[in-house]
């Protein structure tokens, strides 16, 4: 009895480890997936973007003078060719600052010509720098004289009593011998200054006495140079007082035409010029990469319940992105992309004829869009579009250190093979490299119990 037992007892052991084997074999304890076959087919991607309608781009005349302006020769919706006068600003203080110059100018080269003839003539320095202090005298007498007569022609002025071109007349002889004065003052200051710095350094008469001349000649030399380019800074200005337009355009704003004085920097009038439509929009820096100048766009205008659909193409991408808030209020960056609009598609036509009008149908797109700048549409970028590629679902695609993985099944386990891809959409990825047609790829690569080297079936 107790053999029979004993050998019922090793069937059973026996017939349980050969169950044991086959349930492993069959899949006994392997994590259930669900698999599909790698394949080739079509893909295209898009995305659509809010755009703006422009008819042109606008250029902001700012003035680079300050003055009363003297005569605004536009107005506002004028269409002006570029060199066509807008406006002009009073240029009496500019003159009146130039002749000031001219006055210096004259006196800074009279006392070359001077300081030249004396070197000739051989005076010595202590005699030159006596005639300087002279001058110095001279101006300081010719000042008080112009300041006295200034002050009196001030208070008839403010009265009323004198005409202002008398005013101003006075007001510039006060000013040039003030500037005569000044600069008389200058010169015998450092001229003597540097005559005992001369003496004090032990030279001989005549090294002092070259060196004294060199030094003067080179000081007026200074002023005379830079007293000829404030002259010529003026007269830029002064051509600046006429303002004309530097492109052909429409004007669209005309802010000078209630000015009645005018400050460097402000802003005059606004020039819109006439181009062929674009349509603008802004586009997420993860979109951009995509783009190409000269790619194709579909443009849909909605009007009266009624879309119109144009073509267009890119013609500038900006090399920049701007920071801005998302929907959200989170930063976003985007890049802003410039579309040139073209002839609407055929199949459109009706429905363009009838948001337009009967009449438009022959209309070209510059007077199509007329009046419609502004008219916010929706752009179509395509961002990818091709025949037969290798392509697995997004979801079997996962990352590990910068690079891209699928599994693989083979021989009942998972495989983490790594992919080069071409390109994702939402749905599906292509697959340059590292799979092939009709591997079997586990479809969700994120299921619980899957990794390399996992027991799989399905």
């Amino acid at each position: 009895m107790k053999k029979k037992v004993i050998l019922i007892a090793t069937c059973i052991a026996a017939v349980s480890a050969v169950l044991l084997i086959c349930g492993f074999s069959s899949g006994f304890g392997a994590t259930k997936v669900r698999t599909v076959s790698a394949g080739r087919k079509s893909v295209s991607d898009s995305y659509t973007e809010d755009g703006t309608i422009s008819l042109g781009e606008s250029f902001k005349v700012v003035s680079e003078v300050s003055g009363p302006v003297r005569e605004v020769e536009v107005s506002e919706n004028q269409f002006v060719k570029k060199g066509t006068v807008l406006y002009s600003v009073g240029t009496d203080d500019y003159s009146y600052e130039l002749e000031v110059l001219k006055a210096q100018l004259a006196g800074y080269e009279a006392q070359f010509e001077k300081a030249k003839v004396g070197n000739v003539m051989t005076l010595s320095p202590e005699e030159y720098l006596e005639d300087l202090r002279k001058q110095k005298e001279s101006a300081a007498a010719s000042l008080s004289a112009a300041s006295s007569t200034y002050t009196a022609y001030t208070e008839l002025f403010a009265a009323g009593d004198v005409a202002k071109t008398d005013y101003e007349g006075i007001r510039a002889e006060y000013e040039n011998a003030e500037a005569a004065y000044q600069s008389a003052s200058s010169r015998y200051s450092e001229a003597a200054k540097y005559l005992k710095e001369l003496e004090e350094e032990g030279m001989s008469g005549e090294d002092i006495r070259k060196a004294f001349y060199n030094s003067d000649s080179d000081a007026i030399e200074a002023s005379i140079e830079g007293t000829k380019a404030q002259i010529e800074e003026l007269k830029t200005r002064i051509d600046k007082c006429t303002v004309v337009a530097r492109e052909d355009g429409v004007i669209s704003e005309l802010p000078v035409k209630n000015l009645s004085v005018v400050s460097a920097g402000q802003e005059t009038a606004e020039i819109k010029t006439r181009a062929t439509p674009k349509v603008e929009s802004d586009v997420l820096t993860a979109v951009a990469p995509y783009l190409h100048i000269g790619d194709d766009v579909d443009i849909k205008l909605s009007l009266r319940g009624k879309d119109e659909v144009y073509k267009g193409v890119i013609s500038e991408i900006y090399d920049y992105a701007e920071r801005g808030t998302s929907a959200l209020g989170t930063d976003e960056y985007r890049v802003h992309v410039v579309m040139e609009l073209q002839e609407p598609a055929e199949e459109n036509e009706e429905s363009r004829k009838g948001a337009l009008g009967a009449s438009s149908g022959n209309e070209s797109v510059e007077e199509a869009f007329k009046g419609r700048e502004g008219y916010g549409v929706n752009v179509t970028f395509s961002l990818y579009d091709a025949r037969d590629v290798l392509t697995v679902p997004a979801s079997s695609v996962f990352d590990s250190g910068d690079r891209d993985y699928v599994y693989t099944v083979e021989d009942g386990k998972a495989v983490k093979t790594e992919i080069t891809v071409e390109y994702r959409t939402a749905s599906d990825v292509v697959v340059k490299s590292g799979i092939n047609v009709g591997d079997r790829i586990i479809e969700r690569a994120d299921d619980e119990g899957t990794y390399d080297g996992a027991r799989v079936k399905g």
